[in-house]
């Protein structure tokens, strides 16, 4: 577990454009070892990435148009076009070209200390990372 989210710990949210919040960084329990269903993938450093049941129904919550795109956000994080460093330390942002409803499909991971990560969100992007 990352040391800077201490249980019981809030979420940090930003104003979203279309009002209300929306969550940036994933409380504690996210960054436990807690799934109930998963499906995992490598992304080209070795790394294991997991997506788990709970993560991908938000996902889909908020992005109804990826819920026919699972098996693209796992090879977003196998194969990337491009990666980025997150805004936190333990998180990288996975870029997929062409894939999904819009031009670009990113993937938001979040990396523990044995360099496991887990996907916290996706999202079509229409304009290059």
């Amino acid at each position: 577990m990352n040391p800077r989210c201490a249980p019981g710990s809030t979420r940090d949210v930003i104003g979203s454009p279309r009002g209300g919040a929306r969550l940036v960084r994933p409380s504690p329990s996210l960054r436990s070892g807690r799934m109930t269903g998963a499906r995992s993938s490598r992304d080209p450093r070795g790394r294991e990435i997991v997506l788990t049941d709970e993560r991908w129904e938000h996902i889909t919550e908020g992005h109804p148009e990826l819920e026919a795109h699972e098996e693209e956000v796992l090879r977003a994080v196998e194969a990337p076009t491009e990666t980025a460093p997150g805004r936190e330390p333990d998180e990288e942002w996975f870029y997929l070209a062409d894939a999904g409803p819009s031009r670009w499909l990113k993937v938001v991971v979040v990396f523990d200390s044995s360099s496991s990560g887990r996907i916290i969100t996706a999202f079509p992007r229409r304009r290059k990372p």
